[in-house]
């Protein structure tokens, strides 16, 4: 009696880890056609290139809004900050008329000093609401090491 039972739960044991080969199913055909409907913009465009050939280190932001990577770089970032500032400060836009780069500017937005180089600064400027914007400055003085400052001043949350 003692073994009918041990080998019923034996047979039991091994029934149960038992795994039929259909149980588990991969739809390729659907993965392959979910990868096909999923576009990667990159800088407003349609990217058809390898993603990988993209520098991480030049990825300012990353999006995900249904079927679409939009990836956004630091070059079109900046240029993107740089029109819509331009766009509000006739001096801002001389200056980048005559010197092509904001490299030689040091920020100032809503009193605390931006460091330009980081990804952070370029992204809160590209997403800075012209709307949002009070104003800016462009001041020259011979004292610092920088051509000029541009103090930027946001409206405040209402």
């Amino acid at each position: 009696m003692k073994i009918n039972a041990l080998l019923f739960c034996l047979f039991l044991s091994i029934s149960a880890f038992a795994q039929n080969k259909d149980s588990i199913k991969v739809d390729s055909a659907k993965k392959a056609i979910a990868a096909a409907d999923q576009s990667i913009i990159v800088d407003g465009k349609e990217y058809k290139g390898d993603i990988k050939s993209i520098d991480p280190k030049n990825i300012v932001n990353v999006s995900i809004v249904k079927n679409s990577t939009i990836i956004v770089t630091k070059p079109y970032a900046t240029a993107a900050y740089q029109k819509k500032f331009s766009a509000i400060s006739n001096s801002y836009k001389r200056y980048l008329e005559k010197k092509q780069t904001d490299t030689n500017l040091q920020y100032v937005l809503n009193n605390t000093m931006m460091n330009q180089d980081r990804k952070s600064t370029i992204q809160e400027f590209y997403q800075l609401s012209p709307a949002n914007i009070k104003n800016i400055s462009f001041k020259r003085d011979s004292h610092f090491t920088t051509d000029a400052t541009v103090i930027i001043t946001t409206k405040e949350d209402n």
